[in-house]
């Protein structure tokens, strides 16, 4: 995952990546794959800008909440 997760991030740009969840989805209900998914994010080799675009601030501007 952490391979395919920095791939991603380095094709397409952190300014296109979102954190995201299909919870429930996983052997303990939810939890598992959201804790492991922000492993992965924090272990990337990324700005703090970068990783604060992938966590809110792109989803943010995609659905055009203001600041």
């Amino acid at each position: 995952m952490p391979s395919a997760l920095g791939t991603a991030g380095t094709f397409f740009g952190a300014d296109h990546v979102l954190f995201g969840s299909d919870c429930p989805f996983d052997p303990e209900g939810g939890p598992m794959y959201i804790r492991e998914t922000i492993r992965v994010i924090d272990a990337l080799d990324v700005t703090d800008a970068a990783r604060e675009q992938i966590y809110h601030l792109n989803i943010r501007r995609l659905i055009r909440q203001p600041d």
